[in-house]
């Protein structure tokens, strides 16, 4: 044998296989008793975004890595990018049950109803927009001003109507981005039956929803001084968001902490703005600073403003490209919009 062929037979182990994509866990442990702020965050931005993978055998629902579209059957429970044993571990861990959920394939409306094991309170926690799934994007950019959640919501209020029932009047709604404007929908048909609504980045809903209202039916007896009245409704907003400050008319009037400093979902600074958005708001070094809540309101700029503007300058730069691809255009603006 040639010197150096023993070489050239040996055979060639082949390369290890690319790391499959699987969001890492978060693991969060509530208080005792009734849920604070911190633990409903967690719910609306951990919980509300994990469960529904597929059961063992059943095909993948998603290309790893790639942020493709959903494929494939889908298991009764929330369709979301994580494991469906986390999100039953995690649940059972914080001492709180499943009860039933909504996975609404048409709109895109996943919710989630779970009951505290302390104290029976019942937690409707509606998902937000899944940014890596092209068609989630489109439920918040693509509505107009004062309409975002409503498609949602209309298909599904039966639902939220029946699990308010079955509460009895002991529940909180909460949701994060999206989900916090189809919660706020959810407490405005129900707001004489729901205990509090905690809302983190929340795009506004249309005036009408705001004007059918009975003002006292969104306050609640303080537990210290029941002799005077607290507002029921709470709005984390983080001072750059632009979901909460430019989408929708109006928010349920209510409670505004600007919520700056919690730790980001990312290193790179050009996704910082999307970060801001999608990041903790009451967990890590967290500076949360009140603000008035019509001061709030007037610092607000409808989102189809945002939208037309960033059209209104692809027209200047590329007139042809935007004529010829009105719907790609759109898409590009909602993602500039989205993206700050």
């Amino acid at each position: 044998r040639a010197a150096g062929s023993a070489a050239a037979d040996t055979p060639v182990a082949a390369p290890a296989p690319a790391p499959q994509f699987q969001p890492e866990p978060n693991v969060w442990r509530r208080s005792d008793g009734d849920l604070s702020d911190r633990d409903i965050e967690h719910l609306a931005r951990d919980t509300a975004y994990e469960g529904g993978r597929m059961q063992p055998g059943e095909p993948d629902d998603m290309v790893p890595g790639t942020g493709a579209e959903y494929e494939g059957g889908r298991n009764p429970d929330v369709m979301t990018q994580r494991g469906d044993p986390h999100f039953r571990s995690n649940l059972d861990a914080n001492r709180m049950d499943y009860v039933d959920s909504i996975d609404n394939k048409d709109t895109g409306l996943n919710a989630v109803n779970a009951r505290n094991r302390d104290t029976g309170q019942t937690h409707i926690i509606v998902r937000g927009t899944e940014f890596h799934i092209p068609q989630d994007r489109w439920a918040d950019g693509r509505s107009d001003a004062g309409s975002i959640g409503k498609d949602q919501y209309d298909a599904d209020k039966d639902t939220f109507d029946r699990w308010v029932d079955e509460a009895n009047g002991d529940v909180v709604v909460t949701g994060h981005s999206l989900g916090a404007a189809v919660g706020q929908r959810v407490v405005a048909d129900n707001a004489d039956r729901v205990d509090r609504g905690v809302f983190f980045n929340p795009p506004g809903v249309e005036q009408e929803v705001v004007d059918g209202i009975d003002p006292d039916d969104l306050t609640r007896p303080n537990p210290d001084d029941p002799s005077k009245r607290d507002s029921k409704i709470t709005h984390y907003v983080h001072p750059r968001d632009p979901v909460s400050f430019a989408g929708g008319e109006t928010h349920l009037p209510g409670n505004v902490v600007i919520a700056e400093g919690g730790p980001l979902e990312t290193g790179n600074p050009e996704a910082v703005p999307l970060a801001e958005h999608r990041g903790s708001m009451l967990d890590g070094n967290t500076s949360l600073t009140p603000m008035d809540f019509d001061e709030w309101q007037d610092s607000r700029v409808p989102v189809s403003t945002l939208l037309q503007d960033e059209l209104d300058r692809m027209r200047e730069e590329n007139p042809d490209w935007l004529a010829e691809n009105p719907g790609a255009a759109l898409d590009a603006a909602i993602e500039a919009v989205i993206s700050g």
